[in-house]
């Protein structure tokens, strides 16, 4: 059984390094941005772990706590099929590497 120090670890990168490389690997993020793969996935789980059924706008709040400006309308533009397909792979990254 996993300790929880390596729960963690694990999840960092997956939510880091891990979600980066995912998101160039599908095309989610084509070019270098400053919402990266790491800091899309990071808005959508730590904001959604916050709060469910957070809106977008408290999306975008959880994402300027990560350093990044965004819009509500921007934020709403990126739920595709692409991001769905990235956010399925950081899902099994993390399941596998915990």
């Amino acid at each position: 059984m996993p300790r929880v120090s390596q729960i963690a670890e694990g999840m960092q990168t997956v939510l880091t390094t891990i979600a980066n490389a995912l998101g160039r690997e599908i095309g989610f993020i084509q070019r270098f941005r400053k919402l990266n793969g790491s800091v899309y996935a990071q808005t959508l789980v730590l904001g959604w772990l916050g709060n469910p059924s957070a809106t977008l706008e408290e999306l975008c709040q959880t994402a300027a706590c990560l350093g990044i400006e965004i819009t509500p309308q921007s934020m709403d533009d990126r739920f595709s099929q692409k991001s769905s397909e990235f956010m399925l792979k950081v899902l099994e990254s993390g399941v596998e590497k915990v």
